[in-house]
């Protein structure tokens, strides 16, 4: 990432806590620890439309990246089975997204119980 690639195939990224695999890091202008350039989540999908799924996915690739660059990526791509890669404003997203890993934090501390679903 230092060297600016263009784009980076299945970049490892990893905290304390989590660990993700994105598809591709794409190199973009903008300021971050880098330099004057920052990368955004891009994940590749089967389908023709962005799904709520998608949109975690891309938010939790985006907490883990934030510190390599400093910051927060604006926006994340999804490249569709159509050959578009349709890009999102992550911010929109993030304070819910933000809840949710609060969320999990306390089920993995003992303190939120959950309840078993059965589900076909």
């Amino acid at each position: 990432m230092r060297e600016g690639r263009p784009w980076i195939y299945q970049g490892v990224l990893r905290t304390e806590s989590y660990r993700g695999l994105p598809d591709l890091l794409k190199c973009e202008k903008g300021a971050s620890k880098l330099g004057g350039f920052t990368y955004v989540p891009v994940d590749m999908k089967h389908h023709k439309s962005v799904t709520t799924k998608d949109r975690y996915q891309l938010l939790g690739y985006n907490v883990l990246l934030e510190p390599v660059l400093g910051a927060l990526p604006i926006r994340g791509g999804i490249w569709l089975n159509t050959g578009e890669i349709e890009y999102m404003d992550l911010q929109r997203y993030h304070p819910k997204f933000e809840s949710l890993l609060a969320e999990m934090d306390r089920i993995r501390q003992g303190t939120l119980k959950t309840t078993g679903r059965r589900c076909g």
